[in-house]
């Protein structure tokens, strides 16, 4: 099997698009497996309920095989994004590098989509099964990178180090 066949078997259960702010929506028994997700920036009327497909408009993609999973881990993204005490995201503070003040935040959070992943297996577990699971959630990032390099010719704009610095700056200390 090509790794185009391997992504198109992670596709195939992705959750439906969702607004950011309403990813709790996609039920507990999904967001508290580890996983991979994608975040997009959405003009206009948006793609809430729309299935997962790979559009140009994905800004990031990113994992967790963390104990709290994709709920943990996209909280950890909002709390970055809204300069909110709590757990950290790299690919948040690239979202908002040269975006200015909260009003700026709060319109871009409210264009944003997010598509998620999940990978079921017990995260504190050495079992060989669930090992070898939180390497497949791995590699689905990297199948995600691939595909979507593959087709836009660049990497998802916030997955792309040299395009997209961190803001180091709290939004509360500007």
């Amino acid at each position: 099997m090509g790794w185009q066949d391997e992504w198109e078997n992670v596709c195939g259960v992705f959750s439906q698009w969702v607004k950011f702010d309403g990813r709790n929506d996609l039920g507990s028994e999904i967001l508290n497996c580890p996983g991979i997700y994608a975040v997009a920036i959405v003009e206009g009327r948006g793609i809430s309920g729309e299935p997962f497909t790979l559009i140009e408009q994905i800004a990031y993609f990113g994992m967790t095989n963390a104990q709290n999973g994709l709920a943990g881990r996209l909280n950890a993204f909002n709390n970055t994004l809204r300069d909110v005490n709590g757990p950290g995201h790299g690919g948040a503070e690239r979202f908002r590098y040269g975006v200015e003040g909260g009003e700026a935040i709060e319109s871009l959070a409210n264009k944003l989509y997010v598509a998620v992943r999940p990978y079921k297996c017990d995260v504190t577990s050495i079992a060989a099964e669930d090992l070898k699971t939180m390497g497949d959630v791995v590699r689905a990032e990297y199948l995600a990178f691939a595909a979507y390099a593959n087709q836009f010719k660049r990497l998802p704009q916030y997955n792309d180090k040299r395009r997209s610095p961190k803001c180091k700056v709290s939004l509360q200390q500007a």
